[in-house]
């Protein structure tokens, strides 16, 4: 009894063929260590002698969501992620050079262009993080400051203990100041 392979339909590998060369353009051995799956599965993938597995779809799924609908139905075009970019023509013109410099073959310039992208990312997100760390330290401060002022309207601790960490902690200058008030 021959077992017959499961595939999504007889497209799904010549759509995942044309992402990877035409619109990814990156190799199948940098694909399938992407996604985590083995080049020959890929391969086998590719010229339909082997069905989709769970790690081929789970590893689309978590590194190229947003061209498995296309994938799996073939309904639409293929989804251009750059289409808003390439409007502007500086980013276009940056974005050719991306590409010139992942087809050339020099790894040497390959290597060097995927430091610097995961760096500058690295940095946006960094920057990201710090104005929203930013931002709750503003709300936190507000917060304090409405219940140090609701404090002071029983007579509790006033605003200068708080910043000064209380009375004992104060300098000379700052205890003097605070019982002339």
């Amino acid at each position: 009894m021959s077992r017959k392979k499961s595939t999504i339909d007889d497209l799904f590998p010549k759509r995942l063929k044309a992402l990877i060369e035409n619109k990814l353009m990156i190799t199948q051995l940098k694909f399938s260590k992407k996604i985590g799956i083995s080049q020959s599965y890929l391969s086998a993938v590719l010229k339909n002698k082997r069905g989709a597995s769970a790690e081929l779809m789970t590893g689309l799924y978590m590194h190229y969501r947003e061209y498995l609908y296309w994938l799996l139905t073939g309904k639409d075009e293929i989804p251009d992620k750059d289409l808003e970019l390439d409007k502007n023509p500086e980013i276009s013109e940056l974005l050719e050079g991306a590409r010139r410099v992942l087809t050339s073959g020099n790894q040497v310039a390959v290597d060097a262009l995927e430091r610097n992208i995961r760096h500058y990312d690295h940095a946006i997100k960094t920057e990201k993080r710090l104005k929203e760390m930013e931002s709750e330290i503003s709300i936190m401060k507000s917060q304090l400051s409405g219940t140090v002022q609701e404090d002071r309207s029983k007579g509790e601790r006033r605003e200068e203990d708080v910043e000064f960490g209380g009375p004992e902690k104060r300098s000379g200058k700052d205890r003097r100041s605070a019982v002339n008030e």
